[in-house]
C-alpha cells in the first residue's frame, strides 16, 4: 500500500494528464456507501459501510474533477450505444440510501460538479426500516446473553461477547449466502436469541437518523443526481427464488419512479456479486426494464472490450483509501485487484 501511495503522489497525476490526450482505455466506476464523520466508540451500527469522512470525500472528488472527466448515467448509456467516452471517464455511485448521502456527500458533489448515481433499497425508505446489516450490528451491540441459540435456518449457538466478532461475521455470511432465507424471520429470531428488545416504533426512530426519505431522494434528483435501484429489500439476488425476483426488481423500480417522477434505468446488486455465473438473474434484470447493472468486482471496465451492460464492475472505496491511492487506481486500473 505504501508503493501505491507513492505512485499516486508522484507518477499517477502525470499519467492521468497524458491519458487526457488519447481515447480512454478504461471506464472506472467508484462505489461508496456512506460519507459521515467518524462515529463514537459505542456506535451500535455497521462501521464497515462508513467509507469516508466528509473531508476525505472532498479530497476524492476534487481529485476526480481535476484529473478525470466525471460522467453521469446519460454519458454511460450513450457509450454503450456506440458513442465515444471522454478522456479518463469516472462514474461515482452510492449504494443503500443512507441519509448522510444527502447531508454530506451531495453538497461536495455539487461543489465539484460531479454527477453521481444513488442506488437505494426501497423498502427501507418507504417503510422507515433499518438496513438488515445495521439491525444485526445493533442486536450484537446490545446483546444481553453470553450465548444464544438460533434454530432457523439451522441450529446455531452464538457467543456474542467473547469471540472477537466471529458470531457477528458468521450471521452476516449466512444472510448473504443461504438460499431462500426468510430475512424477517431470521432477524426476529436473532433478536430473541440475544434478548434485545426490538419493535417497529424503535425501528422507525433509528431509521429516521440513518435512512433517506423520498423527499431526500427528490432533492438529490433535483440537484442533477440519478436515482437507481438497489432492489427492494437488499436480499442477495443469488439467494432469492426466481418467483420472487419481480418484487425485488420491478417493484423497487416502480416505487422510485413514482417518488422522483423520472425513469429508473440502472441497478446495483446487493453485496455486489456478479451475475456472470447465473444467466437467469441477468434475464430477470433485463426483463424488469433495467439498461445497466453494477457489481463490485473491484476492477475497471476496459473500453476496448464488449461490455455486458448488466454486469459492469465497480471499485469499492473504503476508509483506508487516501486521495493518492485513489489517484493511483484511476491512473493504473490494473492495480484495482491488488487493492
Amino acid at each position: 500500500m505504501q508503493l501505491l501511495q507513492w505512485f499516486g503522489r508522484t507518477i499517477a497525476p502525470h499519467a492521468l494528464r497524458i491519458e487526457r490526450r488519447s481515447p480512454p482505455r478504461w471506464l472506472t466506476v467508484l462505489a461508496y456507501h456512506r460519507v459521515a464523520p467518524r462515529p463514537p466508540g459505542d456506535y451500535p451500527f455497521d462501521r464497515e459501510v462508513l467509507d469516508c469522512d466528509p473531508a476525505r470525500f472532498d479530497e476524492h472528488m476534487e481529485m476526480v474533477a481535476r484529473h478525470c472527466t466525471p460522467i453521469g448515467l446519460d454519458h454511460l448509456l450513450a457509450f454503450l450505444d456506440g458513442e465515444p467516452l471522454p478522456p479518463n471517464p469516472v462514474l461515482v455511485t452510492f449504494d443503500d440510501g443512507y441519509r448522510d448521502n444527502r447531508d454530506h456527500a451531495l453538497p461536495i458533489l455539487v461543489r465539484h460538479k460531479v454527477p453521481a448515481v444513488f442506488f437505494v433499497a426501497t423498502s427501507y425508505v418507504a417503510e422507515r426500516r433499518v438496513f438488515w446489516w445495521d439491525r444485526v450490528a445493533y442486536l450484537f451491540h446490545h446483546a444481553q446473553v453470553a450465548a444464544g441459540r438460533l434454530s432457523y435456518p439451522t441450529e446455531i449457538v452464538l457467543r456474542p461477547g467473547g469471540d472477537g466478532g466471529r458470531a457477528h461475521r458468521m450471521v452476516l455470511r449466512l444472510l448473504k449466502t443461504c438460499p431462500e432465507i426468510d430475512l424477517e424471520r431470521f432477524l426476529d429470531e436473532l433478536g430473541r436469541a440475544l434478548r434485545v428488545p426490538w419493535d417497529y416504533e424503535l425501528e422507525q426512530q433509528l431509521a429516521d437518523d440513518l435512512v433517506m426519505t423520498w423527499a431526500d431522494l427528490r432533492e438529490l434528483s433535483d440537484a442533477g443526481m440519478e436515482i437507481g435501484s438497489h432492489t427492494r429489500t437488499h436480499r442477495v439476488l443469488h439467494t432469492v427464488p426466481l418467483a420472487e425476483l419481480p418484487v425485488e426488481l420491478r417493484q423497487s423500480r416502480a416505487e422510485i419512479e413514482r417518488a422522483v417522477r423520472r425513469p429508473v434505468r440502472a441497478i446495483s446488486y446487493p453485496v455486489g456479486r456478479t451475475l456472470r455465473t447465473l444467466p437467469s438473474l441477468g434475464r430477470a434484470v433485463r426483463d424488469a426494464g433495467y439498461r445497466v447493472g453494477f457489481s463490485t468486482e473491484s476492477r475497471a471496465n476496459p473500453t476496448a472490450a464488449v461490455l455486458d451492460p448488466l454486469d459492469l464492475a465497480r471499485v469499492t472505496v473504503d476508509t483506508c483509501m487516501t486521495r493518492d491511492q485513489l489517484t493511483a487506481l484511476l491512473a493504473a486500473p490494473e492495480l484495482c485487484r491488488a487493492w
